[in-house]
């Protein structure tokens, strides 16, 4: 019989579900701030926000680089 592995986010996503009766709502309401799982308890490392192809990064920046304002080469 083959072992699963689960990611370290997802066991802190568990513990958190535990931690809170399985509810995903509580989980959400928790205010155990001084935790040190409690950034994680979405199964997300909130440190890479933006990363991961979700399509959203960068949606907000659609310009070019080379337009914004500090990279404009002044003329004359």
């Amino acid at each position: 019989m083959e072992a699963k592995h689960t990611t370290p986010l997802k066991a802190i996503r568990l513990k958190c579900l535990d931690c809170c009766g399985g509810s995903p709502k509580e989980v959400k309401l928790c205010t155990a701030e001084n935790c040190s799982l409690h950034p994680f308890r979405f199964g997300k490392n909130p440190k890479r926000a933006g990363s991961g192809g979700n399509g959203r990064f960068g949606a907000e920046n659609s310009g070019s680089i080379r337009d914004q304002p500090e990279n404009l080469q002044q003329e004359g």
